[in-house]
């Protein structure tokens, strides 16, 4: 099994374990495909500082560079044969090109587009006949239970006489299909969450595979006799066979220099700018830290030190004596109120329901605080 983590590929064995890095380099690597024939693996790469396909032997090498469009070109799979890369790529239209599907060969060379107007996703049939694909590109990809013209069916087109039909579908957002045998698999939200579904092109016969309720399906794809699937920051096996659906237990160790201590220059980073009543300081959210700077004369002054906490959307106080903001350094966001100098720890005040919560106001006497909820309840803290 091959799988994206920390911004390089790595591959496991379907049993899960130790797994084996492929690839090491500073930027990041996603959207790994084995060739049909095992040899190869397919990648997005970003070498050459551009969103590129690249392949690399399964047991390891130098990547090698398919192509060189300044857009992002996007890995989505190979052709049955093994001879060619299918990628996605918006190439293509101006002045925002649409997604369309391309291949370009293994041996390298120029891609070629395949005879679909629009496509993000898609996979061709093993027998090479049909092309399975998702139409549309949604701007908004996390909102749960969307139902609106950003959704679409999943659509089949014949590769040789381009007749097309589409799955059963109503108003669900469906995605990522990928064939296993004469199955189309892909993640659909019809039953309210992102979890894998089956199409038998054959019987006609559709089914619900998984039934996640917590944290939805992520990724799919699928070879040799089973689907892998990402949920929850975990990859599954489901075999079609036995009905079986595993969780890998998988341990990819590295040196993972990202995650050492270090320092890091904030400058770009600056957000939630507010200007202080007395307007002598300015204040700041910047990489999960509450800081203020002079204006004028002075230092700057972070507020939290809280490295691997975030605190966020701070706020001055009326009177400008003091800072509220939001942090989760117990697991759950609680309201911090403390003096703007930073030399005194401050006050939490534990919140109600836990969830994410937004847009604190002081009020003009500065003895309550208002803030939203994500599920756009009003709180009042006095």
């Amino acid at each position: 099994v091959a799988f994206a983590y920390a911004g390089d590929i790595w591959i496991v064995s379907r049993d899960g374990g130790d797994a084996r890095r492929l690839t090491s380099s500073p930027t990041v690597e996603s959207d790994p495909h084995f060739s049909p024939d095992g040899k190869w693996l397919a990648f997005t790469g970003e070498y050459g500082g551009n969103p590129d396909v690249y392949v690399v032997g399964v047991n390891g090498g130098t990547p090698r560079r398919l192509t060189y469009h300044p857009g992002a070109d996007l890995v989505r799979g190979w052709t049955p044969d093994g001879q060619d890369v299918v990628f996605e790529s918006q190439r293509t239209g101006m002045p925002d090109g649409e997604p369309q599907l391309w291949t370009v060969p293994l041996a390298g060379g120029l891609p070629t587009r395949l005879p679909v107007p629009r496509a993000l996703y898609g996979a061709i049939s093993p027998d090479g006949s049909d092309l399975a694909y998702q139409l549309d590109r949604p701007w908004e990809v996390e909102m749960q239970r969307y139902r609106g013209g950003q959704n679409q069916p999943i659509r089949v087109m014949d590769l040789k006489t381009y007749a097309m039909y589409k799955l059963p579908w109503t108003d669900s957002r469906d995605q990522q299909p990928v064939w296993l045998g004469s199955t189309i698999y892909f993640i659909s939200d019809r039953d309210w969450m992102a979890n894998l579904w089956s199409y038998d092109t054959k019987t006609k016969a559709l089914k619900q595979i998984t039934h996640h309720r917590n944290y939805e399906v992520e990724s799919v794809s699928a070879g040799a006799g089973l689907v892998a699937y990402e949920q929850a920051g975990d990859v599954h096996l489901y075999d079609p066979a036995t009905g079986q659906d595993r969780k890998l237990d998988i341990r990819a160790t590295g040196d993972f220099p990202w995650a050492m201590p270090h320092a890091a220059d904030i400058s770009k980073a600056l957000v939630a700018p507010q200007l202080s009543p007395t307007g002598v300081r300015a204040l700041f959210e910047a990489r999960g830290d509450v800081i203020t700077v002079p204006t004028d004369k002075g230092t700057w002054r972070n507020l939290t030190h809280s490295s691997g906490v975030a605190d966020r959307t701070p706020i001055w106080s009326p009177d400008g004596k003091q800072i509220a903001w939001f942090s989760d350094g117990t697991g759950e966001y609680e309201l911090m109120v403390g003096d703007q100098d930073g030399l005194t720890p401050p006050k939490a005040y534990k919140l109600e329901h836990p969830t994410y919560f937004y847009s604190p106001q002081w009020a003009p006497d500065g003895k309550k605080i208002l803030f939203t909820d994500a599920e756009t309840n009003l709180w009042v803290l006095d």
